[in-house]
């Protein structure tokens, strides 16, 4: 979380983040999206377990939020129930 902002109109392009190189991890598991929870993946996979989440990638995106602070701006917030 955080850290994650973009000048770009709706929200569109990510920022932050290096480019990741092919590792012997990414070999070893096929169809790998190289995404953060491949370590969590292949500690599952090398233990024959069956990975124990379900990777989902969420956009929001907000604009003309009033500002109803007095000392700072206020601090968009968004809950998700699943």
């Amino acid at each position: 979380m955080g850290g994650c902002f973009s000048d770009m109109k709706g929200g569109k392009q990510g920022i932050g983040g290096a480019e990741q190189r092919p590792t012997a991890m990414a070999a070893a598991i096929p169809n790998s999206s190289d995404g953060p929870n491949d370590a969590v993946e292949f500690f599952h996979r090398i233990r024959g377990q069956h990975p124990l989440f379900t990777q989902l990638e969420l956009s929001l995106s907000a604009f003309n939020l009033l500002d109803r602070d007095i000392t700072s701006k206020s601090d968009p917030m968004a809950v998700v129930f699943a």
